[in-house]
């Protein structure tokens, strides 16, 4: 099985504030995105990041001493950038890829294992968890209706596919000149597939925030303490 990842890095950090996007602020002593790095190194054969490109030279000496490592410049939306990284691994005869947010630096390494093993066996991989809160959508400041919280789940990354699959549904998704999709799961659709859950991790939060960074790092000194 050969296998490739992708960590997005894209953001320019708008919400997050501060002097650098999210993915290079430092949590627990070390930029964001170190822990998906450090994380993917050994369990997939390739690892591409796509990186915003006003970052490109500052992630470029933060990757100098690991040059296996490529960069990709990132999109204009998070769908085309990780239409950059699929190109850039088009031509590696891959089994299956591993998509992942470089702002949840908290995932596990056997979510990642798992995800790449259930993609070759069911097309896609999704972590998932559930909703505790009840839900309702709003349309003028009113409550016009409640959900099923039963039904309806938090998705996560890393997510992975069968690279053919994954890159059949993205080159769709450029044929129809649809560029805003937010989730991989999502573009299935486009080749009439569903994407499978798995279950997830709670601990695998997106910061998007100083109090997600400020949360992030509280988990990460609870585990230190296990």
């Amino acid at each position: 099985m050969k296998t490739a990842g992708i960590i997005l890095a894209g953001g320019e950090g708008k919400r997050f504030g501060g002097k650098v996007p999210k993915q290079f602020a430092r949590l627990g002593g070390k930029p964001i995105i170190e822990y998906s790095l450090s994380k993917m190194v050994g369990i997939v054969d390739e690892i591409i990041v796509v990186c915003h490109k006003d970052w490109l030279s500052f992630l470029k000496k933060y990757l100098k001493n690991n040059p296996s490592i490529q960069i990709v410049e990132g999109g204009t939306t998070r769908q085309l950038s990780v239409w950059n990284g699929l190109l850039a691994l088009e031509s590696r005869k891959l089994d299956a890829v591993a998509i992942h947010d470089g702002a949840r630096p908290l995932f596990s390494k056997n979510i990642l294992k798992k995800c790449l093993e259930t993609a070759l066996e069911k097309g896609s991989a999704i972590p998932v968890v559930p909703s505790h809160s009840t839900l309702a959508v709003i349309e003028n400041q009113k409550m016009h209706h409640y959900l099923d919280r039963n039904q309806i789940f938090f998705i996560q990354t890393p997510q992975a596919f069968r690279f053919d699959l994954i890159l059949e549904a993205h080159k769709k998704a450029c044929e129809n000149k649809v560029i805003h999709y937010t989730d991989d799961s999502q573009i299935l659709q486009l080749v009439h597939q569903s994407a499978y859950s798995i279950e997830g991790e709670v601990e695998n939060i997106k910061i998007t925030s100083p109090l997600d960074l400020k949360i992030a790092s509280e988990i990460l000194k609870a585990a230190h303490k296990e």
